[in-house]
């Protein structure tokens, strides 16, 4: 992680028991956000943990690219291209003041 941290709003879909990479089973709350990869864009579900202490501030797991015709290469970084560093706009989302 960087130890950094960015306030949005998503809306709460689950609580759900997650077994987490030392295989102990946490609650986890769970939003629905888009997925953009390599111009392409879906829904998908995350489910939220404090990963500060980690290496990568997100995983995708099997399911978030399940049917997308996405072949993951673990030994090679930004075949699609470098990240984009352009905020995105949550959908459904107007700024209230």
């Amino acid at each position: 992680g960087t130890n950094r941290s960015t306030r949005c709003k998503a809306r709460l879909v689950d609580r759900r028991q997650i077994r987490n990479t030392s295989g102990i089973e946490e609650e986890r709350l769970v939003i629905k956000t888009t997925l953009m990869l390599a111009r392409q864009k879906w829904p998908i579900e995350i489910s939220l943990a404090n990963r500060d202490n980690m290496g990568f501030d997100l995983i995708l797991g099997r399911t978030a690219v399940r049917r997308r015709r996405i072949l993951i290469n673990p030994g090679r970084s930004y075949l699609a291209g470098p990240p984009t560093t352009k905020k995105s706009k949550i959908s459904g989302r107007k700024k209230t003041r």
